[in-house]
């Protein structure tokens, strides 16, 4: 398999049902173990799917993203880019633009 930096390490096992904690929401993912030791992991489609991930792209430039508890009981909610008001928000479509 190709590990997150890109380089080639061979797959051990997939271990089932690890719980992974993110700011206290607690989902189980199955996970792929490689052969190179610690390697990041990618939160992908399931784990999305289970936490019932919303993402918002709302105005001034916010963009928000929440996840909930399998049960529901609890949420959380990450602001992902910093608000622009008036000429810095315009000033900055205008750069992504021109580039």
């Amino acid at each position: 398999m190709i590990t997150t930096d890109g380089n080639l390490s061979d797959l051990m096992r997939v271990a089932e049902s690890v719980p992974v904690s993110v700011h206290g929401i607690v989902i189980p993912v199955h996970t792929v173990l490689a052969q190179s030791g610690c390697e990041p992991v990618i939160l992908a489609h399931p784990w999305e799917t289970s936490t019932r991930k919303c993402e918002r792209n709302l105005d001034h430039g916010r963009y928000k993203i929440t996840i909930s508890a399998v049960d529901g009981s609890e949420q959380v909610t990450f602001n992902l880019v910093a608000t622009f008001t008036g000429d810095k928000r315009d000033t900055l479509a205008t750069t992504l633009v021109s580039v």
